[in-house]
């Protein structure tokens, strides 16, 4: 992520591009459990980040558990990726999906 965001001249979306594309694949490994492909790609000052799996389940936004004994720490990722991202979404493929995110 780092040489692309360089390469292609957006030195500027280097953070938020490490974590969604982290975020992503993190999501596909936890949930998906299958392998995965990541995807990068420009469009002028866009940076598109595309995650691809084997799971037709569409992720979603959920609340964190509460604090606690018994909370689940996980669960922020895709919190993240919808506060950083210009937009991101899910689309079916015909062995799974693809969640992707566009940084601007």
């Amino acid at each position: 992520m780092r040489r692309a965001c360089h390469t292609w001249d957006l030195p500027h979306l280097v953070d938020d591009a490490v974590l969604t594309v982290s975020e992503l694949a993190t999501n596909a490994v936890e949930h998906a459990r299958t392998d995965f492909v990541v995807t990068v790609s420009r469009q002028a000052r866009r940076l598109h980040v595309a995650v691809q799996d084997g799971v037709p389940h569409f992720p979603h936004l959920r609340r964190p558990d509460p604090p606690g004994p018994a909370a689940n720490p996980g669960g922020r990722g895709l919190m993240m990726v919808d506060r950083i991202a210009a937009a991101w979404g899910a689309m079916p493929t015909r062995v799974g999906k693809v969640v992707w995110a566009t940084l601007t």
